[in-house]
């Protein structure tokens, strides 16, 4: 309810201030050809853009103001460009590498002696898993050469008296494979 009252103030005021000024809502109206509470509207918008304008763009503000605000000193300093930033940046290293204090110079050494301890155990652990690896090459070489004395085995056995003739030069030139294979193994 207060809302509509002031605003009926303030449309009156705006009237009274259109009159003064010798601009008259009729002249908006037939300018704008809206009704005349649109043009009122329109004009008390305006009216309080303009204010705010002014109030927003006013640097210096009179002590006797209540909303007066006093600035700090950093307020009135300008930020700092990125070359100074950066010229402050390395001051502040410099000066923490020239005097470093115990407290970071332990964590520092405690950082390095962590690091050095998980490079060892890295180091173990990959020996172990060449080691690993090694072992499990060497039981894949002697299955591999079980699985062919196996096969050697069959074969030297082999009875070639009811063979074709073809079947038994197959098998005498294996042989001979086989025997020339373990003299050259012997020989090492």
């Amino acid at each position: 309810m207060e809302e509509v009252g002031s605003l009926k103030v303030t449309r009156l005021r705006m009237q009274r201030r259109c009159t003064k000024k010798c601009v008259k809502p009729t002249l908006l109206l037939s300018i704008v050809g809206s009704s005349y509470d649109t043009c009122l509207n329109g004009m008390l918008i305006l009216q309080q853009k303009k204010s705010k304008a002014r109030k927003e763009s006013s640097t210096t503000s009179s002590p006797s103001t209540p909303d007066c605000v006093v600035l700090e000193k950093s307020e009135f300093q300008r930020p700092i460009g990125r070359k100074t930033a950066k010229e402050m940046e390395k001051k502040r290293k410099r000066m923490g590498n020239e005097y470093d204090d115990n407290g970071s110079a332990a964590i520092l050494e405690q950082m390095r002696a962590d690091q050095l301890e998980s490079r060892k155990q890295r180091n173990e652990h990959l020996q172990e898993m060449i080691q690993l690896a090694k072992e499990r090459e060497n039981r894949e070489k002697r299955r591999e050469a079980k699985e062919q004395d196996e096969a050697d085995a069959k074969i030297m056995a082999m009875d070639t008296s009811s063979m074709g003739d073809i079947e038994v030069e197959y098998f005498n030139s294996r042989k001979r494979e086989i025997i020339e294979r373990r003299r050259a193994h012997v020989s090492r």
